[in-house]
């Protein structure tokens, strides 16, 4: 199969949100909102009152004021710390410092203003409480600074940003499916049942919803910031049984980078107590990630990239491979008796037939088809004068991704955002990775191989913009792909045509080595009288029949 998936699910998602600026429009985009109430001394609230929030990464300032019930609303707020600040005629300013806002999360910050001159201020240090009193919704949130302190395993695949939702509460992680591909079960529903969500872009693929392999193959862990997971009751702005929404890191006023690598090695494994050699094993994770303004206070950029190589070799096995007497038609060293096709005699109804035996239990090389020639002349030498486990073979198998991720944020004023992200991965096998499990490790091009390639994309431009305290106009447009080419890795040996085999259909003419199992010879050969002088598929199949056959 040349392509086994091409998603795409071009979320073409022109979005335009136009509303009041509730708590359920503030989760929206994989965001995060501040609201409250801002009142005086006796509990009466305070109208027209100005409130700014302030990220204390970027000094990016937005306004608000409150409504004639004293009730404010900043909505569509990158996760990061802030700091509140209400000012209202007749009143003491007062200053709310280290609000941490997390993406899905509505943070409720209620201020009391005393009377006095806007020019005095009263600052609150301590960090209001983080109770979601806004619903019903119920998650939890890993920010960055757990989230790069815990271990993730390189396990044949680049470390998998998605791993850590297993240690949710109410989340049973069911393992990986293919390459990159992890999936998990939502209190107890089936899997796939769950949306995976980059920055409230959906990921979901046209086979496969809750798809994970756009972040584990196309985002480093090194670029994702916090990711949130909601297992009960999640808005209605977002689908599935359960919701994973990851959010990028952005870039601040101060320059960040870092280089890192993660490796395994054979010379660092111990030798078990049978095998004579330790079994290759190299792992290489490294990348380097870029953070920091372009215009202070005003733009801002993050770049990541990061690759993964991974080498190893099968473990060492004996297969068992038709000895060099045998590949010339001598199967004396069988019991089983080859007949001649050619001496069939039948009686008058037809009913019973007969046939002699080759002299010697010898297959005459006239009789041999020189496409069955062509095609076991690619077996290696047998490794001992053994009819079975006569060969010891190992086979060297690999794969490598590489991934960059790129964002900018953009800060027009205190009203208007702009942000904009691409990712954009490469999973590739190398050599033999794609051997089919309990196959033959023989070597090309007997073996039973693949090459996959998987490259997933992701991007997004969104725009935020506050028209007044009761309305918010966010448009979002956001793209999905997934495209996973398979090949064969015998097409291009083009071995049915070196073989001069006939017949083939026209859409055909390039075809893989015809597919063998894992275990040759591993019973005495029959029906070996059926290989003649034939240059039809019909002799192929009946020469992998008998003598390829487990």
């Amino acid at each position: 199969m040349r392509i086994d998936h091409v998603c795409s699910r071009a979320a073409l998602a022109l979005t335009i949100l136009l509303g009041f600026t509730k708590p359920g429009c503030a989760q929206m985009a994989g965001t995060g909102s501040i609201q409250g109430s801002v009142t005086d001394p006796s509990g009466a609230a305070v109208p027209a009152a100005t409130v700014t929030a302030t990220d204390v990464a970027t000094n990016a300032k937005t306004v608000q004021q409150t409504t004639e019930a004293g009730f404010y609303a900043i909505a569509a707020l990158p996760p990061g710390k802030y700091t509140v600040n209400v000012t209202a005629t007749g009143f003491q300013s007062v200053t709310q410092e280290n609000v941490t806002v997390d993406a899905l999360a509505v943070i409720t910050v209620n201020l009391t203003l005393q009377v006095g001159s806007v020019g005095e201020t009263v600052t609150v240090s301590a960090a209001p409480p983080p109770l979601n009193t806004a619903d019903s919704t119920l998650g939890s949130n890993m920010r960055n600074e757990l989230y790069t302190a815990l271990p993730l395993a390189m396990n044949g695949s680049p470390r998998d940003p998605t791993a850590f939702v297993a240690l949710v509460p109410g989340v049973q992680g069911l393992g990986t499916q293919a390459a990159g591909t992890s999936f998990a079960s939502f209190n107890g529903g089936q899997p796939y049942l769950n949306e995976v969500y980059i920055e409230g872009l959906p990921t979901t693929t046209a086979a496969v919803q809750g798809e994970t392999r756009n972040l584990s193959l196309g985002v480093s862990v090194e670029a994702i910031e916090q990711f949130q997971v909601l297992t009960n009751d999640p808005p209605a702005s977002y689908q599935g049984q359960g919701v994973e929404n990851f959010v990028l890191k952005s870039g601040t006023n101060d320059f960040h980078g870092s280089a890192f690598e993660f490796f395994r090695n054979t010379v660092l494994d111990a030798r078990g107590f049978f095998p004579p050699t330790t079994p290759i094993e190299k792992q290489n994770e490294f990348g380097v990630y870029a953070s920091g303004p372009i215009k202070k206070d005003k733009v801002f950029f993050f770049a990541s990239y990061d690759g993964y190589y991974y080498r190893q070799s099968t473990t060492p096995t004996f297969q068992s491979i038709p000895s060099l007497a045998a590949q010339q038609g001598n199967f004396s060293a069988y019991s089983q008796v080859i007949y001649n096709p050619y001496s069939t005699a039948c009686n008058a109804s037809g009913a019973n037939c007969t046939r002699a035996p080759f002299v010697g239990n010898t297959i005459p090389a006239n009789l041999i088809s020189p496409v069955s020639r062509s095609l076991q002349s690619y077996l290696p030498t047998p490794s001992n004068g053994a009819i079975l486990n006569n060969f010891l073979t190992t086979q060297p198998i690999g794969l490598h991704n590489n991934n960059t991720t790129d964002k900018i944020d953009v800060v027009l004023n205190d009203k208007h955002r702009f942000y904009g992200f691409i990712s954009h991965g490469r999973y590739a096998t190398d050599g033999l990775a794609g051997i089919t499990a309990g196959t033959s490790a023989l070597p090309l091009p007997y073996t039973a191989s693949r090459y996959v390639t998987e490259v997933p994309t992701s991007a997004q431009l969104r725009d935020v913009y506050v028209f007044s305290p009761t309305i918010l106009n966010q448009l979002s447009y956001s793209f999905n792909r997934l495209y996973v080419p398979i090949t064969s890795a015998t097409v291009e040996g083009a071995y049915p045509q070196k073989a001069a085999l006939q017949g083939l259909p026209p859409a055909r003419r390039v075809w893989r080595f015809p597919p063998s199992t894992s275990t040759v010879l591993t019973r005495p050969p029959v029906g070996l009288e059926r290989i003649r002088l034939l240059s039809t598929r019909r002799a192929i199949r009946s020469f992998f029949r008998t003598m390829c056959s487990g």
